[in-house]
């Protein structure tokens, strides 16, 4: 039986959240809606290469198209690959909210049934390992506000990935699904993608309008400026807590196009 790999990879305000200690372990993404207004607004979207359309292509075309995920979640569940294990183990690439700040644990209501109105979309997988080293790299100081940590400074990834090894099939069925109140109000579309070379890899954004592919070229910042939105990840906490602030100290070797939005995990 023929079979491929999997990797999606996200970029921006998502916030990594395991539910680990249950029948049925989940790692959910959720894309932080930042409103409308233009210095907070992030575009929630699906980008992928067009050369997965129709099968047997023998390589990627380098032309990607954007699947709108506005209010839509999108699961890769039950897929096949390494089963979810008691920790979801990102390393130092991305920023562990806990261990900088006080929140409590993400409602269950931002997980599951139709999308609360502080998340975007939402991207759910039930197996799968995370992918360090995924992105372009620069270093960042932190300055915690949870009692006791100092502040510290972090090489971050500028956009984090996430690998299902081995998916037994030849092609990938995407369903999106806007959930209503109901299941009657559901609506869903699909789209099948088929591998090249024996992998899909798709990307996830929530992103300024700028930071998408085929925007503006953005200004990348420069030492000192900060992770301007990072604080809007607390709003998804009940308890908000005072958010911990990044603060740029330099490019990593590898960085060409760091953003001022980095990912976290709950």
């Amino acid at each position: 039986m023929p079979s491929f790999m999997l990797r999606v990879s996200f970029d921006g305000l998502c916030l990594f959240a395991p539910r680990l200690a249950q029948a049925e372990p989940r790692l959910h993404v959720l894309l932080v809606n930042g409103g409308t207004d233009p210095h907070h607004a992030h575009v929630p979207a699906l980008y992928v290469d067009s050369s997965y359309l129709l099968p047997g292509r023998l390589e990627e075309s380098g032309h990607v198209f954007r699947i709108p995920l506005d209010g839509v979640t999108l699961s890769f569940e039950k897929l096949g690959g390494p089963a979810l294990g008691a920790t979801v183990a990102f390393g130092q690439q991305i920023i562990a909210l806990p261990d900088v700040s006080p929140v409590n644990r993400v409602p269950d209501t931002l997980l599951k049934g139709p999308l609360d109105p502080r998340v975007a979309a939402r991207v759910t997988f039930s197996t799968g390992v995370p992918e360090s080293n995924a992105g372009t790299q620069a270093v960042w100081d932190v300055h915690p506000t949870k009692s006791g940590v100092a502040p510290f400074k972090r090489t971050l990834d500028d956009w984090t990935a996430w690998r299902i090894p081995t998916i037994d099939g030849d092609r990938l069925t995407l369903t999106l699904a806007k959930v209503g109140a109901n299941p009657a109000s559901t609506k869903t579309e699909t789209r099948t993608l088929f591998p090249v070379r024996g992998q899909i890899r798709l990307h996830v954004y929530c992103s300024p309008a700028e930071d998408l592919p085929g925007g503006a070229i953005p200004v990348p910042p420069k030492a000192g400026d900060p992770a301007t939105h990072f604080p809007m990840f607390y709003a998804l906490f009940d308890n908000k807590p005072a958010a911990a602030t990044l603060t740029l100290a330099q490019e990593g070797g590898k960085s060409t196009e760091t953003t001022r939005c980095v990912s976290a995990q709950a």
